[in-house]
């Protein structure tokens, strides 16, 4: 730092830092957090940016400080941005309204006509995929967002739920016109014909580890099981649960399948038998949205109505310490990173947030951007990045690393 001699300069220097320091140590509530950055826009200004020898903070250091009023006040927080860090002097590009690289989002993705209700990184993590109620399917380059090919088209009602095959050479798809589908990855070709046999909208779908088979949960209140080279249901429905079925998921190594329910159980079945394994989960309070394995199968994470996110023995169905706090509104998905310490969640407070998997502490700040409900989150196979699908029509790809989370992770 340059020191200066001017009163003027230092007096600038002086108001800066103690506005700063403010912000930082007081967190004062929103509303003073507001007047106290209009207050600085006012009285400092420009002079932060026009004075070269000022020393001003990271804009990094800061983001977090002022996330919490980003939403309903999204100009005053970029003016701030550019006037009282570092990022002009650095030439950081705003892009997407301008706020990107403020929200940790690395791009945002559009093309849906109606709300993104699945997305999910190919194993490879070369794509995306999503499924939306405009009936259609999405591929997406996973590096810069742009569509690849045409949309798959085929189902007859909104698509609910989707997947890549273990190979990232199929995409399977669940919709509201009780069918089950497989398309080529590359060409969108429909594989085979629709899987036939639930009575009521196919809410969740995912492949076996192995991608022999495929499981699928429906508002007809079963689990069922399919060939999935021949679209036969393998044995009978799984029968159980007592209202609709929202969520399903095949453990690592193919044995279990666990689903959620309105009923607001978890439940896991043994795929050979159809038999349910022990009994329900019980703790949630409201219906279940979402579930999913970590990735070594020993544990099972929820997300609820109750606007929670819980993690569970799978063996056992005994809750690992407390409900995760934090979400104002429905926890629509949750789901483990790759290495199991981490959960990503996704809410109907148009947030999403990153849980220590251990602790149930929150990871960062939760990433704001969706202007609606956020109904789907997943980490890349890398964990490194973090994609969303909402009701605002929009798939947005985030850094994991910008949200706190640890470089080597």
């Amino acid at each position: 730092m340059v020191h200066i001699n001017s009163p003027l300069a230092d007096g600038l220097q002086a108001v800066y830092n103690g506005m700063i320091d403010v912000l930082k140590h007081n967190n004062p509530e929103p509303e003073v957090k507001c007047q106290l950055l209009q207050s600085a826009v006012n009285i400092v200004g420009r002079r932060a940016q026009e004075s070269t020898s000022l020393k001003l903070v990271g804009f990094t250091a800061i983001r977090a400080v002022v996330s919490d009023v980003l939403e309903s006040n999204q100009k005053l927080v970029l003016q701030f941005l550019r006037q009282f860090t570092d990022c002009e002097r650095k030439n950081r590009i705003f892009t997407d309204e301008e706020l990107n690289p403020f929200l940790g989002c690395l791009f945002v993705v559009e093309g849906h006509t109606n709300f993104v209700e699945l997305v999910a990184f190919s194993p490879d993590g070369k794509r995306i995929v999503s499924g939306s109620r405009d009936t259609t399917v999405r591929i997406w380059d996973a590096e810069t967002g742009k569509q690849v090919g045409k949309p798959f088209r085929g189902h007859e009602g909104w698509v609910w739920s989707v997947a890549f095959s273990p190979d990232s050479r199929r995409v399977l798809s669940g919709s509201e016109d009780e069918t089950v589908r497989i398309c080529d990855a590359e060409t969108g070709m429909p594989v085979g014909e629709p899987f036939r046999g639930h009575t009521d909208w196919v809410n969740s779908v995912a492949f076996s580890s192995d991608g022999r088979r495929v499981v699928s949960g429906s508002d007809d209140k079963t689990v069922r099981i399919w060939d999935a080279e021949t679209g036969m249901p393998v044995g009978e429905p799984f029968r159980g649960h007592t209202q609709e079925v929202t969520s399903v998921a095949v453990s690592p190594d193919g044995r279990s399948v666990v689903s959620g329910s309105f009923d607001e159980t978890v439940r896991i079945w043994d795929v050979e038998t159809g038999v349910q394994v022990g009994e329900p989960f019980r703790g949630h309070t409201s219906r279940v949205l979402s579930v999913a394995f970590s990735p070594d199968g020993r544990r099972v994470v929820s997300g609820s109505g109750d606007n929670t996110v819980r993690i569970w023995v799978a063996e056992t169905g005994t809750p690992v310490g407390e409900p995760f706090r934090g979400h104002t509104h429905m926890v629509e998905s949750a789901g483990f990173s790759p290495d199991g310490r981490y959960v990503v969640s996704g809410s109907w407070d148009k947030t999403v947030r990153i849980w220590d998997a251990d602790t149930g502490k929150p990871v960062g700040e939760p990433l704001r951007g969706h202007t609606n409900i956020v109904c789907s989150a997943a980490f890349s196979p890398d964990g490194r990045r973090i994609v969303s699908g909402s009701d605002d029509k929009k798939i947005r790809m985030w850094d994991a690393e910008a949200a706190g989370m640890i470089a080597t992770l």
